[in-house]
């Protein structure tokens, strides 16, 4: 029980602190090029743990040499996770941008961890939950499109947009949490997993931005995605790597659900994100299902 405790901890860790990110990237990628500032970002933080490793001084492990194929995997999901997140924060609500991408990770991540994982089927309980989140998942797209959540009456063709990367990173953070999983009960740590994890994401969004995209942005742009780096990625990725070493995918994929309610109290104190009534009952709906799952999903566990 010490050791869930600590794992749930963690991940309402990483919940404020993505939080925090999440709200003050709203704001900044309406100016900055998404590619760039997801290239800048991800190489501080890749460089802060190939420098924590190389301090630890030790070799490549044998189980890193046997796992190409899963560190490929990941570093796939990972691609997923943060380019579809970024594009959804330049068009829809933070809140509801994570509310969304949270909601359909629990149903993905009980399946996924019965397939790919060879657990057992999920429990009547654990799907009914997930339909409760499912459909509150349906709740918050039609509030978002039909313009009553903060994002506002924008275009409507970004809206979707904003929705539809909200879900597919959804599934590629459930896919993320099973392959991360399978690379700890191998023997990989979490410090190593966040050391390889990023080099694809890295190197796409590197192309797609250019140089001189990525020049021009670190010059205008240099402390905010430090800032961004440190608090927003290094510290929150590295608690949410280790929760993942300590709970099952199923309960980090629901305690993430509550990541919108954070994200609903930071956007209280930006004054450029109004305050959507109708955002906040959409969102808590889906709060009490994970609320629920939570205590469903650790009494499955116990039996």
């Amino acid at each position: 029980m010490h050791k869930k405790i600590i794992g749930i901890s963690l991940v309402i860790l990483f919940n404020i602190l993505s939080g925090v990110q999440a709200v003050y990237l709203s704001g900044l990628l309406k100016e900055a090029n998404v590619y760039a500032t997801l290239c800048i970002c991800f190489s501080f933080v890749t460089i802060v743990f190939i420098l924590i490793n190389v301090i630890s001084n030790k070799p490549i492990k044998s189980s890193v040499k046997k796992n190409y194929a899963n560190l490929v995997i990941i570093n796939v999901t990972t691609l997923g996770n943060w380019l579809t997140f970024f594009i959804a924060l330049k068009y829809i609500e933070p809140a509801m941008s994570s509310a969304l991408a949270n909601s359909i990770a629990p149903t993905v991540t009980l399946f996924a961890t019965y397939f790919f994982l060879k657990g057992s089927f999920p429990k009547l309980s654990q799907l009914l939950v997930s339909l409760g989140i499912f459909l509150s998942m349906g709740i918050m797209i039609f509030v978002t499109i039909a313009g009553k959540s903060a994002s506002g009456t924008t275009d409507i063709s970004y809206l979707w947009l904003g929705v539809i990367a909200s879900l597919i990173c959804g599934v590629s953070i459930a896919f993320t949490n099973i392959v991360s999983k399978k690379l700890n009960i191998s023997g990989i740590n979490a410090k190593e997993i966040m050391m390889y994890r990023f080099v694809l994401l890295i190197i796409v969004c590197g192309v797609v931005a250019g140089s001189d995209v990525i020049i021009e942005t670190l010059k205008t742009l240099l402390l905010p995605l430090l800032f961004i780096s440190i608090i927003g990625n290094v510290i929150p990725l590295f608690s949410l790597q280790l929760s993942i070493e300590k709970l099952e995918p199923i309960t980090v994929s629901l305690l993430l659900v509550l990541a919108p309610i954070f994200y609903l109290i930071i956007q209280v104190f930006d004054k450029n994100i109004p305050i959507s009534p109708i955002s906040w009952i959409a969102i808590s709906i889906s709060i009490v299902f994970v609320a629920i799952g939570t205590l469903t999903n650790l009494k499955v566990s116990k039996t």
